[in-house]
């Protein structure tokens, strides 16, 4: 059983939703901007959050880690609505993920 404390760098925001956690105790999930718009976190074991866009997204949104700590999800930008992969080494790749 795990307790989530989210940590005052995300209560500045509308809202905090987590929505995985992994074996390391790696935490995703999105967060409401001041302006509305979803955005990705990781949250460290040590509880440091680590902020995330899809380039050029207007909307990022994690659903899933593994335990090698990939982040899957999905994200829209003006074309329309696609899903990412995110790596550890923060690079996304997936179906029309911006290079």
């Amino acid at each position: 059983m795990y307790s989530i404390r989210i940590g005052a760098s995300l209560r500045q925001y509308r809202a905090t939703h987590p929505y995985a956690i992994n074996p390391a105790g790696q935490i995703t999930g999105a967060y409401f901007d001041l302006d509305g718009l979803n955005r990705g976190f990781l949250r460290a074991r040590d509880g440091t959050c680590t902020f995330f866009d899809v380039p050029d997204s207007s909307s990022t949104q994690p659903t899933a880690m593994n335990p090698m700590g990939q982040i899957t999800g999905y994200y829209e930008d003006a074309s329309g609505i696609h899903g990412f992969l995110r790596a550890p080494d923060k690079a996304f790749s997936g179906c029309c993920c911006p290079k």
